[in-house]
């Protein structure tokens, strides 16, 4: 796994060994492709999928934009990622956060808030459900999450100097 910088402050993007990109540039390029989306939707047995997959295509160029916006100072992090769980409140070291383009997005950025601004992407999902037990694609980003979360607690991550220093070695 590498740590890459993606832009702006401080957005970085985990890197697995047996993938071909990192997270935000994978989800990217694979939430732009109707190709796919239609197929992925289909699987899923959404009855309008032309429209769904149009309008996942549109909130997908919505984040790109959101991230321009990171990159040019006009907004910050903190402004697009939320605790993944409603109910957390307060600053939380190594908090698990999700990214979405607006409240009725189905597009899920899922990262961990290593510090003020500073968020490290681990993946996302189109989500469908409600909860995120309710689908196995789901379940599997909150495992990427929590394993990105273990590995920087044992590194001895907490903040952003830390993060910094991990990243040097």
């Amino acid at each position: 796994m590498k740590i890459v910088h993606i832009f702006g402050g401080a957005l970085y993007a985990v890197h697995y060994e047996e993938a071909e990109d990192n997270e935000y540039d994978r989800l990217m390029d694979l939430w732009s492709d109707v190709v796919y989306l239609r197929e992925y939707l289909k699987n899923c047995a959404v009855k309008e999928v032309k429209q769904l997959a149009n309008k996942i295509s549109d909130d997908q160029e919505l984040i790109e934009d959101l991230m321009i916006e990171v990159e040019e100072g006009e907004r910050n992090l903190d402004m697009f990622f939320r605790p993944l769980y409603n109910s957390e409140t307060g600053f939380r070291e190594l908090s698990l956060q999700k990214g979405r383009p607006h409240q009725k997005s189905y597009l899920r950025l899922y990262a961990i808030r290593i510090d003020s601004d500073c968020y490290l992407i681990t993946g996302g999902a189109i989500k469908l459900v409600p909860k995120m037990q309710d689908d196995p694609n789901l379940m599997e980003e909150l495992k990427k999450l929590k394993a990105v979360k273990n590995y920087l607690k044992v590194e001895g991550v907490f903040d952003q100097d830390s993060f910094e220093d991990l990243k040097e070695e």
